[in-house]
């Protein structure tokens, strides 16, 4: 039996070492570490947020001028690369804008937004970086408009 090898784009709102409320960054750290040891090229997109964890990390700005338009808002987002010794990378969509607040999740107006553009900044950045997702691993709400847009 011969192995097959998929690239995954991987979407979440948390990361356990970066950003985390609860579960579903302990989920967000482990399974793409597991399908990365497994072989898989695993690009994991998480929003740049004010509160990110960066110790111990190495970042990199992997790509700038991306420019999100929502209907009539407009957002210019880059992606910074962040790596810790022994991890995999995990690629931060930054927006000042949208991301930088005083908590990870809101109840301020435009929060479909901030998702929406995490998900189009990730798609965006699979084609600058010539990465084509045979699977789109969207968690929760945040993510879950990955496969449609």
């Amino acid at each position: 039996m011969i192995a097959e090898y998929v690239n995954i784009l991987y979407v979440t709102s948390e990361v356990a070492r970066y950003a985390k409320t609860g579960g579903l960054a302990d989920v967000s750290a482990a399974l793409p570490a597991y399908l990365a040891r497994a072989g898989h090229d695993v690009r994991v997109f998480l929003p740049y947020y004010n509160r990110i964890d960066e110790r111990g990390a190495a970042l990199e700005v992997v790509l700038r001028d991306i420019e999100i338009r929502l209907g009539r808002h407009r957002y210019d987002v880059a992606i910074v690369r962040a790596q810790r010794p022994g991890d995999s990378p995990v690629y931060l969509v930054h927006c000042p804008t949208l991301f930088h607040r005083p908590a990870l999740y809101t109840s301020d107006p435009d929060e479909h937004l901030r998702f929406l553009v995490l998900t189009r900044a990730a798609l965006e950045a699979c084609g600058r970086m010539q990465f084509a997702p045979d699977v789109i691993h969207a968690n929760d709400w945040q993510a879950a408009l990955t496969p449609l847009t």
